[in-house]
């Protein structure tokens, strides 16, 4: 009985200590609610007709939180539409009425990381989207659904990829592979590239665009949107190629 009273006082010790340390550092940006994105009726219907989706990830949120605008100082609550980050904030799209603007965080912004069972498998395969609009436009196509579901699926929301290459360095082994849900414009192709020799993986696949002025500066869900079979404009079987073809074919492009 003794050891036990012990460890509950060392326990409430730790809490009441982590309390205080929190009372004195309260952040200006933070998430105070959490829910469902069916929650927010108005939110489905653009996701739906705006965006072309048909069917979300359970992991996308509706979230209301506090966000701190880094230019004014001014600290506001607004809802936002998105994941939970590796920071336990979240990274979203701003959310207001029927309209869903810019991207926006609640707490600290950082990189999203989906499917992390997947880290247990084997071969250990990932996916790589600088928006979670393309993420959620890759799971829409049922081929690509299928990749997703085996990958553990990364969202950079605006940072730098360093975080991510660190992550990947530390997870991949010989045979993992490395889906790059690109861009097409000139700095996301970039940042991808920098991916690509950060991470050393030489199997390797990223979405294709065509060279007209349409495709320009377009992005994964943007293809969607447009009616094309996502799954017709990226290599989905890496396992089946050689190393050489996966690396020559992006550079090729990049």
């Amino acid at each position: 009985e003794k050891r036990l009273l012990n460890e509950k006082n060392e326990i409430y010790t730790v809490k009441e200590k982590t309390n205080s340390d929190y009372n004195r550092t309260t952040p200006s940006s933070y998430v105070l609610n959490i829910d469902s994105v069916y929650s927010n009726t108005m939110a489905v219907k653009y996701l739906k007709e705006i965006r072309g989706f048909n069917i979300f990830p359970d992991e996308l949120k509706y979230f209301v939180g506090k966000h701190k605008n880094e230019a004014t100082n001014k600290i506001s609550t607004i809802e936002l539409v998105g994941f939970i980050n590796e920071s336990n904030g979240a990274d979203g799209k701003y959310f207001a009425g029927n309209w869903i603007g810019k991207p926006k965080s609640c707490g600290t912004k950082d990189i999203t990381i989906l499917n992390k069972h997947n880290l247990n498998k084997k071969n250990i395969d990932f996916i790589v989207a600088e928006s979670q609009w393309d993420l959620i436009a890759f799971f829409n196509d049922p081929d690509c659904k299928k990749v997703m579901d085996n990958c553990v699926n990364i969202v950079l929301n605006g940072t730098s990829v360093d975080k991510t290459i660190d992550f990947i360095n530390t997870h991949k082994n010989r045979d993992s592979a490395l889906y790059l849900l690109r861009q097409a414009d000139i700095s996301n192709a970039k940042a991808m590239q920098r991916l690509h020799f950060g991470t050393g993986i030489t199997k390797i696949s990223h979405f294709n665009y065509t060279d007209e002025e349409v495709e320009r500066k377009k992005d994964v869900n943007d293809l969607l949107r447009d009616g094309v079979k996502l799954s017709d404009r990226i290599n989905l079987n890496l396992r089946t190629l050689n190393e050489e073809n996966t690396n020559k074919n992006y550079l090729d492009v990049v």
